[in-house]
């Protein structure tokens, strides 16, 4: 149950993440200052590492092999932000990059809604 709360949450930040990155890197516009880039990725890292577990655990391999992909590009951006240490600063690459990330975070999205149902017929 924790894991399909994790899931819902993580779509919701998925399917808005090109908004909260953007109003991360603005000035004074990010009210939560706990809120980074990288506490985003820690989260999304995090449930990763849950999501692999259960997987493992309930040996589903149809649920298995897309949290793993997703996991080791998640894990390896996770890696990748904490080593940095500025962002884009122009606004022309910075809306490069929250295009990518959105373009990504969509199709991430879909996958999670594909982890929800798992979990939603797990429950029954």
């Amino acid at each position: 149950m924790i894991l399909l709360l994790w899931t819902i949450a993580m779509l919701a930040v998925h399917l808005r993440s090109r908004q909260l990155v953007k109003r991360m890197w603005e000035p004074g516009q990010n009210r939560l200052a706990w809120l980074t880039v990288n506490s985003l990725v820690r989260f999304e890292g995090l449930y990763y590492i849950a999501a692999v577990i259960y997987a493992v655990m309930e040996r589903r391999a149809a649920l298995f092999v897309p949290i793993a992909v997703l996991a080791v590009i998640h894990f390896a951006v996770w890696a990748a932000v904490e080593r940095r240490s500025d962002w884009p600063a122009a606004t022309s690459e910075r809306k490069q990059l929250l295009d990518r990330i959105q373009i990504f975070d969509w199709g991430e999205s879909l996958v999670l809604v594909y982890i929800a149902w798992w979990l939603v017929e797990a429950l029954h």
